[in-house]
């Protein structure tokens, strides 16, 4: 989890995630530092339009993105291990996943913003919608797990009740 106490973070399986891997969503904003989890995939989501952003850079394994009104966020170890970890942007009711793997570079500030791939992430009808969604699925899933659960704890091989004998 990243290390920021300010920080509010949720365990959700989703399709914007790769392969369909469990993540944690870590919401994020321009003037932060944060710190990525080397254990775990993150999401970090920042509330911010694509054209707000002036560069990306790779500082090792950190992402450091500047945005047009001089501040800059950076996340640390973001690139570390298999770089599973993913950037989402929020506009309205609109998301979108940065995909840095055509445009990691070894010259320059490390980031080919021209080879940078954008993919609509999740369509919603508010700015927070895609977490109550998020967490809708979630619940869902739950109930199914619970639900399976019951089943098979109630296989305890006694015989049904008989029914009851008709007047």
């Amino acid at each position: 989890m990243a290390n920021n106490d300010a920080l509010l973070t949720t365990s959700v399986t989703s399709a914007e995630q790769s392969a369909g891997r469990n993540g944690v969503v870590v919401p994020v904003a321009a003037g932060q530092t944060v710190t990525a989890d080397s254990q775990q995939l993150e999401v970090f989501v920042i509330h911010a339009a694509r054209e707000d952003v002036a560069n990306f850079a790779r500082q090792g394994n950190d992402l450091v993105v500047e945005f047009v009104n001089g501040q800059t966020l950076t996340v640390r170890g973001f690139f570390a291990g298999a770089g599973a970890n993913q950037l989402v942007f929020m506009d309205g009711g609109h998301s979108y996943r940065v995909d840095f793997a055509q445009a990691l570079s070894s010259v320059g500030d490390g980031i080919d913003e021209s080879r940078l791939s954008w993919f609509t992430a999740v369509e919603t009808q508010g700015s927070m919608g895609w977490l109550w969604a998020l967490l809708g699925l979630l619940a869902v899933g739950g109930a199914v797990a619970l639900a399976n659960d019951d089943d098979s704890s109630s296989n305890n091989n006694s015989p049904p009740p008989a029914p009851a004998p008709s007047p």
